[in-house]
């Protein structure tokens, strides 16, 4: 089934992609990699580290990719096999797919709705999906079992993540009075904010005074 996890730019999805990931090593894309928005290598990287992983020899080619591990049915057929290798095995693995920046990949098919970078509207039998994406993205082609997760930048635990990650920078210490909290007033939640302001402050760009001042959001 699919997982998805929503939330505005800079709340942190690319993060919890890349650890959940990295951690795991799950078969993963990214879309900000340079090309990582066009489906179809999108397609084809999920393919090749699924072959890899599950020795899919057929699938290719003296040793190379077949000219069609782009395409949407090949990739299809690629997580059938590797699921029925899963199913046979009899040991309840799971094959993750963990798909960053959904939103990102471009849609290759002409209908109104599609699914994340052209996977499968039902994935195989022990096969799942960790797609992350902006909200308001129409994945409603993919059929269930499906499960949503809202980031939220004002809720309470991703606000206390961000005060226990200031607390840690001791560079911030003589840099002005209560910085850290202006830092989460000011950020409102968004980490993509915080880091630039970060930077800005520790290269010196950036005075602490102007903080208040500024923009509580990316797009402003």
């Amino acid at each position: 089934g699919y997982f998805f996890v929503l939330g505005e730019a800079g709340i942190g999805k690319t993060a919890l992609a890349m650890h959940i990931a990295t951690k795991n090593a799950f078969v993963s894309h990214f879309a900000d990699v340079p090309g990582g928005e066009l489906p179809t290598a999108a397609r084809k990287s999920i393919a090749a580290q699924v072959i890899q992983r599950y020795g899919l020899e057929q699938f290719l080619r003296n040793g190379c990719l077949l000219p069609s591990a782009g395409d949407r049915a090949h990739l299809s057929k690629a997580l059938t096999v590797a699921s029925q290798q899963l199913v046979a095995a009899g040991n309840n693995e799971k094959l993750v797919l963990v798909i960053d920046g959904a939103d990102q990949v471009k849609s290759d098919i002409t209908s109104d709705v599609s699914t994340p970078v052209g996977l499968p509207a039902v994935l195989p039998e022990q096969v799942f999906a960790f797609v992350t994406c902006r909200s308001g993205v129409d994945f409603s082609a993919v059929r269930e079992p499906t499960q949503f997760y809202q980031l939220e930048s004002f809720d309470i635990r991703n606000l206390a993540d961000m005060e226990g990650f200031l607390v840690k920078l001791e560079s911030l210490d003589a840099r002005g009075p209560n910085l850290r909290e202006r830092l989460i007033s000011r950020c409102a939640g968004n980490w993509m904010h915080l880091r630039y302001l970060i930077e800005e402050i520790e290269a010196g760009v950036r005075n602490t005074e102007e903080i208040d001042g500024l923009p509580r959001s990316l797009t402003q």
